[in-house]
């Protein structure tokens, strides 16, 4: 199996083809960490900081940890200053998800390009 980037961008028009990668994730997380095993953030109700602040907290799990961020269409490019601090040095065993509907922001392309 593929090694796992620390950041995806799921960006675009096509609302199923989106949905069926969302569904592919949570089903990945569940079967990898059980029933809950996404951590799920809405774009317009959680800051970059808080996502950010959930990417640097210490777990005691073992295997990857999934966050996915719907609607991150909504952040302003100038609060993206603590999630970029926090992907300079990503966790191996975390993997962001950034779904935006439409054209993403520059600022997440270049953080799901490095």
């Amino acid at each position: 199996m593929a090694e796992l980037k620390p950041v995806y961008l799921v960006h675009g028009d096509d609302d199923a083809r989106i949905d069926a990668w969302r569904l592919r994730l949570r089903r990945r997380a569940e079967a990898e960490r059980g029933p809950g095993g996404l951590e799920a953030f809405e774009g317009a109700a959680s800051s970059p900081e808080q996502v950010a602040a959930s990417l640097s907290a210490l777990t005691f799990d073992t295997g990857s940890r999934y966050l996915l961020v719907d609607d991150a269409g909504a952040w302003k490019a100038a609060d993206l200053g603590p999630l970029e601090a926090a992907l300079k040095e990503p966790d191996p065993q975390t993997v962001l998800v950034l779904i935006v509907r439409g054209k993403p922001l520059k600022q997440l392309v270049k953080l799901a390009e490095s």
